[in-house]
């Protein structure tokens, strides 16, 4: 698990765009033509990005009225189609588990004027929706952005934790890590 550190404007959320082939490079932004693939040192598109690897974003977007479960099992059904519901639920209770979710599994997500989830714990429902498929690698842009302290280091335990246990590689983009939270990378 690494941490890309960096002050607001450094190019973060650009290097993160860029690995996960996101968006079309702006004429101000230079990138060797000699591109690698994080997997296997071929040049790679998007769509063979999406296949090993997934890139999250720092804003959660969540249906305000849909459960943990819900959300995952809609999840797992689109991105799991050929697997059996029992492998689909199977999965998504295994995720419920990981994520530490158990307790608010089904409470819905909430938001601005509707009262649900906290910040912490949808987080870690945004992060989980795109680790239904153990993707290979996980890009993620300001995993902690708002969250208080306590939150914040849950949600980079379970990060850190993903990576020990699937061998994943995890780059988070970070702004200003407590020496707490900084522990739990490797570079």
């Amino acid at each position: 698990m690494a941490a890309l550190i960096g002050p607001s404007g450094s190019g973060k959320t650009t290097l993160l765009n860029h690995l996960a082939r996101n968006f079309p490079l702006a004429d101000n932004v230079v990138v060797s033509e000699e591109s690698q693939s994080l997997m296997s040192g071929q040049p790679y598109t998007r769509r063979d990005f999406s296949r090993f690897g997934v890139l999250i974003g720092q804003d959660d977007v969540l249906f305000q009225g849909s459960t943990a479960r819900e959300l995952f099992q809609f999840a797992a059904r689109i991105k799991m189609a050929d697997c059996s519901m029992v492998a689909i639920t199977k999965r998504v209770e295994e995720l419920i588990e990981n994520l530490g979710l158990q307790d608010c599994a089904d409470t819905p997500a909430g938001g601005n004027l509707v009262s649900g989830l906290s910040g912490g714990e949808r987080k870690r429902v945004s992060i989980g929706y795109d680790l239904i498929t153990q993707p290979k690698v996980i890009l993620l842009d300001e995993p902690t952005s708002g969250l208080d302290s306590d939150a914040a280091f849950k949600v980079l335990k379970l990060l850190r934790r993903q990576a020990t246990t699937t061998g994943a590689t995890v780059l988070c983009s970070i702004h200003q890590p407590s020496s707490q939270m900084a522990e739990l990378f490797d570079q």
